[in-house]
């Protein structure tokens, strides 16, 4: 993991999966570069594989071609609503926790459990919905400036796992 930004001024989202407490961060740019590597060779993989009948060396050129493509915002976009798009984010955004790990990811993240991880992965990037309430808990820079140690004053979990704070 490349750190192109101070860990301290990254937003995160604080939720609990299956009885454990994980904080999903919001993206670094390395780690967005890293998405558009994996949409880049998916891409690469898929035109290997429909293109059996083409001359090997056209097929290549193709290959390279696809893997050394831009990856436009809208083509980013479409891709993160797959599911091993969104899953391989969700990793990025929570690799830093204890365990969490790309082949745990199928453990920690389930069907059950997806539309909190989506929350969270969104709140985290900023991304909140118009419902404050039911939003995840968005930990604040100035908040986390404890090397990523404190815990908010006051939380509330929901039962789908979000950590919520009350207004007053």
């Amino acid at each position: 993991m490349g750190a192109t930004q101070d860990n301290e001024a990254r937003r995160s989202v604080e939720i609990e999966l299956g009885g454990k407490k994980y904080t999903v961060r919001e993206l670094e740019l390395d780690d967005i570069g890293e998405i558009e590597n994996m949409i880049r060779s998916r891409n690469a993989r898929l035109y290997r594989d429909i293109s059996g009948d083409l001359d090997p060396e056209l097929r290549e050129q193709g290959v390279m071609k696809l893997l050394k493509s831009v990856v436009t915002e809208e083509e980013y976009s479409a891709e993160m609503t797959s599911g091993d798009c969104i899953m391989y984010a969700a990793y990025l955004m929570m690799r830093h926790n204890p365990g969490v790990t790309r082949e745990a990811m199928p453990r920690i993240v389930s069907r059950k459990n997806l539309h909190v991880v989506k929350t969270a992965m969104q709140s985290a990037e900023g991304d909140e919905g118009n419902d404050e309430d039911k939003s995840p808990r968005v930990v604040e820079p100035e908040e986390n400036s404890l090397a990523g140690k404190s815990v908010p004053p006051s939380p509330d979990t929901t039962p789908d796992g979000l950590t919520q704070t009350q207004e007053s």
